[in-house]
């Protein structure tokens, strides 16, 4: 029943969202000789980005040209940026069961006070307030912020932190170094953003003594799988469907590892169908003691978390570039398409970047040069090299944005 829901939502999707539309075309594939949703082409970001003002259905469009719709570029977590929109109602829907779950696994509900850190896009606040949550800028996570982190974890006494595990760990050395007391309110972490290592997992559980469970999800489809205490990843079946194929698209069978599909169960207005996200994974079926029968998760490799190194030896994260190049691309009304940052020496950096505009080139460097300067307090040599097309970096990794070679 499954197949046929989502062979029928296929169908409309390629019918009628002229992106699908025109990829069937580049293709030369004759969507009435697809019988089955197997059939259906698997796509990767570079086909949206490519079409990015093709990928809405036609029933939302005069939502979007009214404003009506929710909307954002992507963090640029990848490094390529892409906008994603939705309704309302149906973003709500995408959550419903990972709020259901956190309720049912850990006592969590959207009432709970909570900490989470964000990209800065534009503006200057470092700190902003919604409802009961506190935000705390990412360009933050340095020597100087991570001491206010803290007294803003002890002053406003979150129950529960968002966190990237970069960000853990820079916040739970820095609370061992300096022998910082942590409130009691704190009773349960999510980890979401990056591959959780068994070690940032065991030093965040020594700092906090919480229960702690890793999300895995996208800007374009939110939750992917969610853990339960048993350290099970489980698929979020209301709101993806997920297939593990190989490198030419078949569907890999039992429990073998291949490429991380996701089709979107609640994204009517921009669709993901059969998207590949660029992770790679395996599935199992087995029966789980927590009782949910949806399959598991098992990522076998992620988007990587490397450290910019300061000329003092501290480590910062790179979530510094995201917010420089998020802040930009507000000002210039997204010109930059994808970043690549890389750390050569302690005292040099090179950009990579494909934009629109060759005449904002000047404003890019000059506006990356300050903002850089006024994070980390110091000079660096940096090299800029533009790209004419998106770029990629590593044929055995998600796309991603910065690394060290030091």
């Amino acid at each position: 029943m499954e197949k046929e829901k989502l062979f029928e939502m296929a169908g409309e999707v390629y019918r009628n969202v002229p992106a699908y539309v025109n990829y069937l075309l580049d293709k030369s594939v004759d969507i009435n000789e697809i019988t089955e949703f197997e059939d259906f082409p698997i796509i990767d970001k570079s086909v949206l980005l490519a079409n990015q003002h093709a990928c809405i259905s036609p029933e939302y469009i005069m939502d979007s040209i009214n404003g009506k719709l929710w909307g954002s570029r992507t963090s640029g977590s990848t490094g390529r940026y892409i906008e994603v929109l939705w309704n309302k109602s149906d973003y709500f829907k995408s959550l419903i069961e990972l709020w259901m779950r956190r309720a049912e696994y850990y006592g969590i509900y959207p009432d709970n006070r909570m900490m989470f850190f964000f990209a800065r896009v534009s503006g200057d606040d470092m700190i902003i307030y919604e409802q009961n949550n506190i935000g705390i800028c990412k360009d933050m996570l340095n020597a100087d912020g991570l001491e206010y982190i803290c007294r803003q974890i002890s002053e406003y006494k979150p129950e529960w932190l968002m966190l990237q595990p970069s960000s853990a760990d820079l916040l739970c050395n820095y609370i061992i170094e300096h022998n910082i007391d942590i409130p009691d309110s704190v009773r349960y972490i999510e980890f979401s953003g990056e591959l959780l290592t068994d070690r940032v997992r065991r030093l965040t559980k020594d700092v906090f003594r919480c229960s702690i469970a890793n999300q895995y999800g996208t800007n374009e489809v939110e939750t992917i799988a969610y853990e339960c205490p048993h350290g099970a990843m489980h698929i979020m079946n209301s709101n993806v469907y997920v297939e593990i194929v190989d490198d030419i698209g078949r569907n890999v069978s039992g429990t073998g590892e291949g490429n991380i599909v996701v089709t979107s169960k609640t994204n009517k207005v921009m669709p993901f169908i059969r998207y590949k996200i660029g992770d790679k994974g395996c599935l199992n079926v087995h029966k789980c003691d927590c009782g949910n029968k949806a399959p598991i998760l098992e990522l076998t490799s992620a988007r990587p978390s490397d450290f910019v190194i300061t000329k003092g030896g501290d480590r910062v994260s790179p979530y510094i570039f995201v917010s420089i190049f998020n802040a930009i691309n507000n000002t210039l009304d997204g010109t930059i398409k994808q970043f690549y940052v890389e750390q050569s020496d302690i005292d040099k950096i090179k950009v990579y970047l494909y934009a629109d505009e060759e005449e904002d080139a000047d404003y890019i460097q000059t506006t990356f040069k300050e903002q850089l300067y006024n994070i980390l307090k110091y000079r660096y040599m940096i090299e800029f090299y533009y790209e004419d097309d998106y770029f990629h970096i590593d044929d055995n990794l998600k796309y991603i944005y910065f690394r060290s070679r030091i």
